[in-house]
């Protein structure tokens, strides 16, 4: 009976910067094609551009990456940001206070003034961190600021109308 082992991984793969909005990525040097997750422009392997790094193993090419996006944050903003995966567990910095649901109102609208805060507060953190981002950081970070996924089309809304949450090309938002 063969006994197999473990082999490491020796794939080659390039780490290039995307070419529309500067996003670190990796792909495997046989492949044809690399899409931008970010922007979703479509990289052609064979015509990437020369200042492209070689690394051997996935693990490797994740790894430099993640370095490479957090020294390019780090220079754009001068501080280092929270680049963690998404199953990585997280304890928030912050705290915003729990409206009590069970206790009676007596302004029907203090619920939503809580969330109008917290909302502020996620939006500051993300314009500190990224300058301009997508729609989708904010449904993914929402959670962390106990703002329930239905409210925020509607303080999206309320947001752009004042004017303090800009609209920008490709879902992207920004601050005033």
């Amino acid at each position: 009976m063969e006994v197999k082992k473990w082999k490491k991984d020796e794939t080659p793969y390039y780490i290039f910067a995307c070419l529309k909005c500067g996003r670190m990525l990796y792909v495997k040097t046989v492949q044809k094609t690399k899409k931008c997750l970010t922007c979703n422009r479509v990289h052609q392997v064979a015509k990437l551009p020369g200042n492209t790094e070689i690394v051997y193993g996935m693990s490797s090419a994740i790894d430099a990456v993640k370095q490479k996006q957090n020294a390019l944050a780090i220079q754009k903003t001068g501080h280092t940001p929270d680049l963690r995966a998404n199953n990585d567990f997280h304890i928030a910095s912050h705290s915003v206070e729990q409206p009590d649901l069970h206790k009676k109102l007596s302004n029907p609208d203090e619920i939503d003034v809580n969330y109008a805060d917290a909302f502020r507060a996620l939006l500051k953190d993300l314009f500190l961190q990224f300058n301009r981002f997508p729609r989708y950081m904010i449904v993914m970070i929402a959670p962390e600021y106990h703002i329930p996924e239905h409210e925020i089309p509607i303080l999206m809304s309320r947001f752009t109308q004042k004017g303090s949450l800009i609209a920008l090309q490709n879902d992207y938002y920004t601050l005033k």
